[in-house]
Formats: C-alpha cells, sequence, structure tokens
C-alpha cells in the first residue's frame, strides 16, 4: 500500500500577553472592542478544542478576527484576512494556475490550511491545492477563528499548519434582515456581496448570502511598455519567441495582454436549536499564465485554471444528562473546471486541458461528556468515502462530463493517429476511519491540562497516529503561559499521487511511432 505524509511535531513555551487581539462571542460581540484585556481573555471560542473554552485557556495559539475589525479594516475576501495575520506569509499571483500559496510558520501551502464554515469543511475534500480570494466569504461572518500550528489529533487529514472557522452572523430580531454592497474599482474590478436572514418560525431561522468578484486585470504591456518580460508583439505575429526558442501555434493568440481573475460563493442554511442543514459553493477563475514570462506562456483571457467546490451538511445535536452528541452528514465535491487548460512553452503554444474531480460523503459522531465540574471528555468517530479522478495530463480537448470521461493527449497526432493517443484516466475509491479522543482537565482556574490523540486508517496510503498535549497556565490575569505539543499528517491528494508531467511529439507525420519523454504518474 503506497503512503506518503508529513509529519509535523511541535513543542513550544509562549507567553503571550494577548493585548489588542481580536475576540469572539458566539451570541454577541458588538463591543467587544471596549472589553478589557481581562474581558478578552474570558470570551469563548469552540475550534481549538471543538467545545466553547475561555480564550485564555485554549490548548493552542487563535486569533480572533470581529465582524467590526472585518467592516474597519475593510476585508472584502478571506485572503484580505490573511495578509494581516501574523506568522502568515502570502505569495499571490506568482503560481500558475493556483494563484496562490501560504506559508504559515514556515510550512507552505494553501492545501496545508483546513477552512471550515460553521465548523464544515469547505476546502478541498481531497486536499487539491486552490487559490484562496473571494471564493471564502467574509461579509456573513460574525467572527473568524483562525488556530495556529498542528491540529490533526481532531480534524484528520491536512490540519497541518492550522485551522480556519468562518462563523456565520446570526440575526436575533423576528424581522427580515438583508445586507448588500457593491463596490467598483480600476481596471474593471467589482465586487458584490448580500446578506439576508429571517424567521421562518420562532426557532427555525435561514440565511442566504452569496457574492461574485470579478477583476479584469492590469495590461502590463503597456503599463511596463520597456519591460521585455510582459511583451505581447509576438502574439500580433503569431510566433511566440520562448526560451526553447520560436513556436507557431495552430490555434490563433489573441493580440493582447489579458489576465482576468474571477470567483463567486453562495451558502445557504436552514438553522433550529437542534437541527441544521446548509449548502455552499464556490468557484475561482484564474490565469494559468501566472509566474511566467508573457514569451513563455500566453496571457489571454480563455487560458485560465476554473476550480469549484460544493458542500451539503445536516447537523443534529442534542443533550441528556452529562452528555452532549452531534451527528453530521456531509457531501463535498470537488471539480477542475473542464474547460481549464495552460498554454505555454510545454505545450507548444497550444491549449492543453486539464480535468479532475473528487467527491466524499462523510458521517461523523461527536460525543461529550462532562464528567465533572473539573473534567470533560470529547470523543468522536468518523467514516469518509471518496470517488476521485486525479488531474489529466495535457488534453487536447475539455473533457466532457457527463459522458464516459475519455480524451486525448496533446501532441500525439500522427499521420497514422490523427486523433493522438488516448489519455489514461486513474479512477480512485478510497475509504478513511478516524477516531479521536480528548480529555481536559481544570486543576483551577488558573491551570488547565489537555490530553488527546486521533487515529486514522485510509485504505490509500495506510494508517497515522496524532497524539496532542497541552498545559495552560494563568498565574495573572492579564497573563497565560502555554505549553503545547501536537502533531499533523498531509495527507497526499490524488493529483499529487497520480499527476503526469512532461512532453509529447512525434518524429516526423509518416512515421507513426511516438516519442513519450519525461512522462509518469507519480505512485508513491
Amino acid at each position: 500500500m503506497s503512503r506518503l505524509f508529513t509529519r509535523i511535531k511541535t513543542t513550544a513555551l509562549i507567553i503571550a500577553v494577548l493585548a489588542g487581539g481580536p475576540s469572539f462571542s458566539q451570541t454577541d460581540t458588538t463591543r467587544l472592542e471596549s472589553l478589557s484585556l481581562e474581558q478578552l481573555l474570558q470570551v469563548k471560542v469552540t475550534t481549538a478544542s471543538r467545545k466553547a473554552q475561555e480564550l485564555g485557556l485554549t490548548p493552542a495559539t487563535v486569533v480572533l478576527v470581529t465582524k467590526e475589525q472585518i467592516k474597519m479594516r475593510g476585508y472584502q475576501s478571506l485572503l484580505d484576512v490573511l495578509y494581516d495575520l501574523p506568522d502568515v506569509k502570502v505569495d499571490d499571483k506568482s503560481y500558475s494556475g493556483y494563484r496562490n500559496s501560504l506559508t504559515i510558520r514556515g510550512t507552505q501551502g494553501s492545501e496545508k490550511l483546513v477552512i471550515l464554515l460553521d465548523g464544515v469543511a469547505i476546502s478541498s475534500p481531497s486536499g487539491e491545492a486552490m487559490p484562496i480570494m473571494e471564493n471564502y466569504p467574509v461579509h456573513l461572518a460574525e467572527q473568524i477563528e483562525i488556530v495556529f500550528g498542528p491540529a490533526s489529533a481532531l480534524y484528520g487529514a491536512n490540519a497541518v499548519s492550522g485551522i480556519v472557522n468562518i462563523i456565520s452572523k446570526k440575526n436575533t430580531a423576528d424581522d427580515i434582515r438583508v445586507e448588500a454592497s457593491s463596490l467598483t474599482g480600476t481596471y474593471g474590478s467589482t465586487n458584490s456581496t448580500v446578506w439576508m436572514s429571517g424567521r421562518l418560525k420562532e426557532d427555525v431561522q435561514f440565511i442566504v448570502s452569496g457574492q461574485y468578484f470579478h477583476d479584469k486585470g492590469v495590461d502590463y504591456s503597456q503599463v511596463h511598455k520597456n519591460d521585455s518580460l510582459v511583451h505581447v508583439d509576438s502574439y500580433h505575429t503569431g510566433i511566440i519567441n520562448t526560451v526553447y526558442g520560436p513556436m507557431s501555434p495552430v490555434t490563433p493568440v489573441k493580440a493582447a495582454y489579458e489576465a482576468p481573475t474571477a470567483a463567486y460563493n453562495i451558502y445557504a442554511a436552514i438553522q433550529m436549536p437542534n437541527f441544521t442543514l446548509s449548502y455552499f459553493r464556490n468557484y475561482t477563475k484564474t490565469p494559468s499564465a501566472w509566474g511566467n514570462n508573457a514569451s513563455n506562456a500566453i496571457y489571454n483571457k480563455d487560458v485560465y485554471m476554473g476550480q469549484s467546490v460544493s458542500v451539503a451538511s445536516a447537523a443534529y445535536k442534542t443533550s441528556f444528562g452529562k452528555i452532549t452528541t452531534s451527528t453530521q452528514l456531509t457531501y463535498s465535491d470537488y471539480l477542475l473546471d473542464p474547460k481549464s487548460n495552460y498554454r505555454n512553452l510545454y505545450t507548444g503554444m497550444e491549449r492543453g486541458y486539464k480535468y479532475s474531480t473528487c467527491s466524499m460523503i462523510k458521517g461523523e459522531e461527536l460525543i461529550t461528556y462532562r464528567v465533572s465540574s473539573k473534567t470533560d471528555i470529547t470523543t468522536g468517530i468518523g467514516y469518509e468515502h471518496y470517488n476521485a479522478i486525479p488531474q489529466s495530463y495535457d488534453l487536447m480537448a475539455p473533457v466532457n462530463k457527463n459522458e464516459h470521461i475519455h480524451g486525448s493527449y496533446l501532441g500525439t497526432q500522427s499521420y497514422y493517429r490523427p486523433q493522438g493517443l488516448e489519455a489514461q484516466f486513474y479512477y480512485l475509491k478510497y475509504d478513511n476511519i478516524g477516531s479521536f479522543i480528548q480529555t481536559q482537565y481544570a486543576y483551577n482556574k488558573q491551570l488547565q491540562f489537555t490530553l488527546g490523540a486521533r487515529f486514522d486508517v485510509n485504505s490509500r496510503y495506510g494508517s497515522t497516529f496524532n497524539p496532542r498535549a497541552g498545559v495552560v497556565f494563568k498565574p495573572v490575569k492579564r497573563t497565560a503561559i502555554k505549553l503545547l505539543y501536537g502533531s499533523a499528517f498531509l495527507a497526499p491528494s490524488p493529483s499529487a499521487m497520480y499527476m503526469q508531467w512532461g512532453a509529447f511529439e512525434t518524429q516526423d507525420q509518416a512515421n507513426p511511432i511516438v516519442r513519450i519523454s519525461y512522462t509518469w504518474p507519480m505512485l508513491t
């Protein structure tokens, strides 16, 4: 059984004075800016231990962003929030196809950060790297909880560098409340949001929200006319002067420098005291030429990567005595838009189309047992089933996802094989069973201990064990000392294991033999 995972272990002694930091409340954050430091430390958070807990006693490093801060700072996307966070480095518009990458405390990769919306994962179910921009909403947030460090002991695979949990706003009034905004800027930039919430019955609330973003992009060939890296003169002639020599693509190239971006997200939920039903979908469209100069890749608006995630979830929570149970069912689907394509020197300046998809069905049962006023135990078990097609090699034409998945490799046409070589697609089915247990003991109001672990068995890459331990001591009201230990693992995404690289070329039109170079599935 193939296996590839990265384990991160951290042991840190943190002495922190949580001054001026964001704060959190499940019911009211309208006056958090006026709270004292002592009051801020007493505000409760839920993401760090999967239960409500005082911020000053959480066995993790937690940063909270309130809706007031979102408004005051003018955040329009999760990317804006991440730019402002400590210990986060954002490399933006430098990765072809994926727009950006995050480095959190030295750990690089957006796929190592798990993103939640009201506790439901809305990042790619298979761990594919995705852009972080206006596809993840902040306009509907009551607050955003960011937990730094490894969190696989509670959240399983890919919680390597941290967790982001967006908590949606609630409407406590009886009438329907609507908030909307629309912004415009230079270079055809638009960003519009809407949020609506109300009550269907006394104890039934609904939330509907949406956001659409589009940016035409800067024409760098006009802004930097003397920079040869952004010249598009060769687009006019049809002969592209690449680093590998001149290339004359058969497919016409538009004689313009174009790099537009677009994104949207929609969210709908029905919430009752013990039951929640929700749906989320997002989409991004980014240039696949980013990170290359205009002579080695085509900057046209139809040369892009499009990615989407759709998530439907139902959760039921109930309590009896000292026990609280929560049952959650989730369906998540990731899709790489079949029209996504690269057009660069590696594809002979022709369009090389890509395709990938993954769906997941997950069931999880969470139980919290209040042993005493000082001790509680949280345990859970979950089952996940995946169906995936890893990212394809460069294809001659877009895949028709409504038919049997098939296609031909770009560059394999010959006299005797005008349709090219038939592309190979991998169909993966795999399962994951995970269970965890955590106990927390409060010796007194100043000292708390946490001990937990998670064990996962995956039919694709094997088993993993991730422990967690923490001691939190508050010697005085304004100071918290934390001794933390944790581990995490990165599950190899299907595309990371099976993605193919390389080039195909025919020796000559009369010879049907096709030479394949530097192309292999990465089976690790």
